[in-house]
């Protein structure tokens, strides 16, 4: 039997073939191996005679075949199966696919805008606008109260907190009161422990929530009150044990780091899920507000009927915001007055509230705390 130099060839293309699949199989992409068979394999026609024929494969250079269209397929599935199971990675600060940490303006429906229920309960969290949103009602002539209902009441967080536990609806106890600005007290969160309280007692109340960059939130929380030593915001938080909040792991003050700010991001995004689950299946109306929209007073006039001119940002920290002019904006108390000038220029109830009570109970330190809780 005579071997021709084109059998030698086809053996030693296939034996070479054969080698290199079972070394590098995992390292060639699919397509090679798919051209190498069509080009070799398939193209070699063994006769009857022995004498093997090599042709080309009929595929022109260029073009594709099934197997190269169902590999660029596949890993288009698999990146795109990826990127929904979380494979990209995640941006602390920025909006998640669920836009829990955005807000949304099509929530109130035409029909009552400037007609919406009271009470107005803000169930967002301090540092993220309350003042702004307390300022706005106020100035609009609605009763509206922040963090304190009023100083025969005391503390709107004990005031809800009293009621629940004496079997009656969640604000009984808390005076005529249009607008719940902020009722936590920093340590106690009504919106959270007591939402579905709320809920059942006030099933027509509007709901907010408030949303402002979680990266500036962070900045703010870490930083009030405005003084360079701890303990601030965030270290109260981790402190008394708020549901979903961010915990201190044996750390006395905040980290100041990217992973607690992702904590922090997350709190308050699980928040606004269960806020939102609730007003769907529910009579309530939720008003979203982002608090850094530049429209937004125009909005809050539209929505309440409320001139915009009433919406500026209140109790800002210049410290840390000083890009702000001071003729846009109300500073922070805090930083405008020391403390004996604040008794002297502002009525008791409002000097207490901003020469807020020592925790040293609380926390083991002396310091007084200024007004501890607004957007800044």
């Amino acid at each position: 039997m005579v071997i021709t130099k084109k059998q030698v060839i086809a053996v030693v293309v296939a034996t070479l073939w054969c080698v290199l699949t079972f070394k590098t199989m995992n390292k060639v992409p699919l397509t090679f191996w798919t051209k190498m068979k069509n080009r070799f394999i398939v193209g070699t026609n063994f006769e009857a005679s022995g004498t093997a024929k090599f042709t080309l494969s009929p595929e022109t250079p260029g073009s594709k075949s099934d197997a190269d269209d169902s590999y660029v397929a596949t890993q288009k599935n698999k990146k795109k199966n990826k990127s929904r199971e979380g494979g990209k990675k995640k941006v602390v600060g920025v909006p998640t696919d669920d836009d829990c940490l955005r807000a949304r303006n099509d929530t109130v429906p035409p029909s009552l805008y400037r007609n919406l229920p009271t009470p107005y309960l803000n169930l967002a969290f301090p540092k993220m606008g309350t003042t702004t949103l307390h300022h706005y009602f106020d100035c609009g002539g609605l009763v509206s109260s922040h963090f304190r209902c009023s100083k025969e009441v005391g503390l709107c967080a004990n005031c809800i907190k009293r009621s629940v536990e004496a079997g009656q609806p969640a604000l009984s106890q808390c005076g005529e009161v249009d607008v719940y600005a902020q009722m936590d007290d920093g340590k106690y969160f009504p919106q959270i422990e007591m939402l579905d309280e709320l809920s059942r007692g006030y099933p027509n109340a509007t709901f907010f929530l408030i949303f402002r960059s979680m990266k500036k939130w962070y900045h703010s929380i870490t930083h009030w009150p405005p003084r360079k030593n701890p303990p601030h915001l965030s270290d109260r938080f981790k402190m008394f044990n708020i549901t979903g909040a961010p915990t201190s792991n044996g750390a006395r003050h905040s980290r100041h780091n990217a992973k607690e700010m992702e904590e922090f991001s997350d709190w308050y995004c699980n928040h606004v899920k269960r806020v939102r689950t609730m007003v769907q299946n529910s009579s309530h109306t939720l008003v979203e507000i982002d608090l850094e929209d530049p429209g937004v007073g125009q909005r809050m006039e539209d929505l309440f009927g409320i001139p915009a001119q009433c919406w500026r940002h209140s109790n800002v920290n210049i410290d840390i915001h000083p890009e702000l002019s001071r003729s846009g904006v109300s500073v922070s108390r805090a930083q405008k007055k020391k403390k004996s000038d604040l008794r002297q220029h502002y009525s008791h109830d409002m000097a207490e509230e901003a020469v807020a009570e020592s925790h040293a109970g609380e926390m083991g330190e002396g310091r007084m705390e200024f007004e501890r809780r607004e957007e800044g």
